[in-house]
């Protein structure tokens, strides 16, 4: 019984967790849509970019920027190099498609905002030692 209900916990966690950043462009522009939010395409290597790990942690993770981020639509499109961290092949193609559109360099990471009709509006250049208030705060300049 006791796994059971720890499966049932882990389940809905995971459901919650899923509910603050989508995976999808087509559920993103749904929600971006009937919110009025724009979406902020984060293009990442999860477990191979220094950089993108260190993005993660120090802006996207930090109370300050999930705050904020409830006035945006957040699409994480990873990148993992790792057997073990592999996506599906569906979510690899999406990804992959979505790259080819709007990182065809393939820089990592990638911070791009579009509308809900999928025309970019610009990108933030994250930083090494960038702070929250300077990335928030370049957010903002492109949504004026």
């Amino acid at each position: 019984m006791r796994r059971l209900t720890i499966l049932i916990l882990m389940i809905c966690c995971a459901h919650l967790g899923a509910q603050d950043s989508f995976f999808s462009l087509s559920d993103a522009t749904e929600e971006a849509e009937s919110e009025e939010k724009p979406i902020v395409l984060i293009f990442s290597g999860s477990d191979w970019c220094k950089p993108c790990i260190a993005l993660k942690k120090t802006i996207l993770e930090t109370n300050q920027f999930q705050d904020f981020s409830k006035k945006l639509v957040m699409l994480h499109l990873d990148f993992p190099y790792k057997k073990t961290n592999r996506l599906s092949k569906k979510q690899t193609q999406h990804n992959e498609d979505l790259a080819e559109k709007f990182n065809p360099q393939g820089q990592f990471p990638k911070v791009i905002l579009i509308n809900a009709q999928q025309e970019r509006l610009g990108e933030v250049v994250y930083q090494k030692d960038m702070e929250v208030d300077r990335f928030i705060k370049e957010i903002q300049t492109i949504l004026q």
